[in-house]
């Protein structure tokens, strides 16, 4: 017992880094009810963790002060949970309508296979009261008509659903994603859409329409300049539209390990962010007078930040962009303050933060393994890090300077892979074998030349030459696409899994985290756990039979596993 007391003694520095953890348990306990809690539960059981550690602290108990700090933590989670959900609680279609006619303003629209996904707000629908209408409705649009600008209000006879629940238990629940976003019905566009005329739009809203536009005409631009099937994926890195992504280089670019890279998150905000860094810096320091009298690194730290944001703003904000520029933002602001801004406590801070403002985030794979990977990169390297000797030069020096970044290429990319596989297990039942040797090649691709033309793209296309970008930038997207297509159909590219169960799930991340957030030798408990969940997987046999939830539907595995 004294040995477990001095460790956590010991460790006091990183106790902080436990507080997104208790967060998180807090708004996962809120998710997992089946039923909606009282408002006042929360705020008595708060109210009461806090007056038992003050007592335990008046009476020098530590476990008790201890066990009350955790309680109000995981608490503070619940509550976080719960207020966002009653936030943006919309109202949401209950049963199929329709045809009806819809008016409403375009929000946004993104190109499928066969059409565009019109988002619409500001909504009238008939034989609905205002007061049953949803707040947003995604419709689609056939690819015959042309799509209506962004920001106009368009009538349309349309057919409406409610939103669609999983195909099979345990995959992509939209319903819960579209509970968040106040999407409230989907459904069909009959025919084309009317314009009309409708309230002039504020200024924020007017704003946004832009975006909208410019992001169209980026993907329009990407179409006339590159060839079929790489336009797609190079419009997704610029405007970050993964919608007409064709199905094959989707599932080649999952089973190569490189689905990453088509999310604009950790990697895309810290290039930009980065080549502007020190872009900016470069340029500065040619100036002798303000490189000796003014701070550069911190003014080219503010222009990163501006860059990253601004990016922000053309990608659009989904929950893995909103954290990497909230990151970065962190990242410019250690630097401006002269604080170190590679540590465990800003990946702490920047999910804390993450999970008061969007709670529901942490059930999603995006979240789990983005700042699983970053947290287990960050302890990998407070153990030990790659440095090229200084006083080699030459070619000696240059051999180096190379081994040492393909040493860390290569390590950041195994790293990232083992912390990412139980959310891969969990989410998706599969893992990319490859998915090491596919990063080595495509991640400096895109660091060193996709990215670097994509924000030369966003400068030359106000003057009308963008093209002198995007074509080079095409064709390194071209030579990812097909490391994705080689590594996808090498033998034995993906394995699949069964089912992880939730239990299972649960102790090889309490074991993850354990393992990457404590320093001294207790770290390595972490493995008894991680031991446990792996003999979970090892014990869970897939189901037999599936019933879809209206009751119309079902499958039965049959001999060869199939279904």
């Amino acid at each position: 017992m004294n040995a477990i007391l001095s460790a956590w003694l010991d460790e006091r520095d990183r106790w902080m880094l436990w507080f997104p953890v208790g967060l998180g348990v807090g708004g996962g306990g809120y998710f997992a009810l089946q039923q909606e809690p009282s408002v006042w539960i929360a705020p008595i059981v708060f109210v009461a963790m806090v007056v038992f550690a003050a007592f335990s602290w008046r009476r020098h108990w530590g476990i008790g002060l201890t066990l009350g700090v955790v309680g109000s933590v995981v608490v503070v989670g619940f509550v976080a949970a719960q207020w966002r959900v009653m936030s943006v609680s919309a109202p949401i279609l209950t049963h199929p309508l329709g045809p009806v006619i819809v008016t409403g303003r375009v929000l946004s629209y993104d190109s499928v296979q066969d059409g565009r996904r019109l988002l619409l707000g500001e909504l009238s629908v008939e034989r609905l009261s205002q007061e049953r209408t949803p707040y947003h409705i995604r419709l689609h649009f056939r690819d015959k008509y042309s799509p209506p600008p962004v920001g106009v209000m368009v009538r349309a006879r349309a057919v409406l659903q409610p939103p669609p629940s999983p195909a099979v238990p345990g995959g992509y629940d939209f319903q819960f994603r579209a509970f968040f976003d106040g999407i409230g019905a989907v459904g069909f566009i009959m025919g084309n859409a009317e314009v009309v005329v409708g309230e002039i739009p504020d200024a924020w809203r007017s704003l946004l329409s832009s975006v909208e536009r410019f992001r169209n005409q980026i993907a329009q631009r990407c179409a006339e300049v590159i060839p079929a099937p790489h336009a797609a994926v190079t419009a997704a890195l610029l405007n970050g539209d993964q919608t007409a992504i064709n199905f094959s280089m989707m599932v080649n670019y999952r089973n190569s390990g490189l689905a990453h890279l088509l999310s604009i998150s950790g990697l895309h905000i810290a290039l930009v962010a980065g080549l502007v860094f020190f872009v900016v810096r470069a340029f500065l320091a040619l100036c002798p007078f303000l490189a000796l009298h003014y701070p550069i690194k911190k003014w080219a730290a503010a222009c990163g930040l501006a860059a990253a944001i601004s990016y922000m703003l053309v990608v659009g904000a989904p929950v893995p962009t909103l954290r990497s520029v909230l990151t970065t933002a962190l990242f410019m602001a250690a630097v401006i303050s002269d604080r170190n801004p590679i540590s465990m406590r800003m990946m702490a801070f920047s999910a804390a933060l993450i999970l008061l403002l969007q709670p529901e985030s942490l059930l999603g794979p995006s979240f789990q393994m983005s700042f699983g990977a970053v947290a287990a990169l960050i302890a990998v390297y407070e153990v030990f890090s790659l440095k090229a000797p200084q006083e080699h030069g030459g070619f000696l020096g240059v051999l180096l300077r190379v081994g040492v970044y393909v040493g860390g290429v290569l390590l950041s990319s195994v790293v990232a892979t083992l912390a990412t596989v139980p959310f891969s297990l969990y989410h998706f039942q599969q893992f990319a074998f490859y998915g090491v040797v596919s990063n080595m090649i495509a991640v400096p691709l895109t660091s060193f030349w996709v990215m670097p033309l994509a924000l030369i793209f966003y400068l030359l296309i106000p003057l009308g030459w963008e093209a002198l970008a995007l074509r080079p930038m095409g064709w390194g997207v071209m030579l990812i696409d097909e490391v994705a297509e080689i590594t996808a159909h090498l033998p034995g590219a993906t394995g699949s899994v069964p089912v992880l169960s939730t239990s299972a799930f649960l102790f090889i991340v309490f074991g993850g985290v354990w393992l990457i957030l404590w320093r001294r030798r207790w770290r390595f408990w972490g493995c008894a756990p991680i031991v446990l969940g792996l003999f979970g997987l090892l014990m869970t046999s897939p189901a037999d039979i599936m019933i879809a939830d209206d009751g119309k539907t079902m499958a039965v595995r049959v001999e060869g596993g199939g279904l």
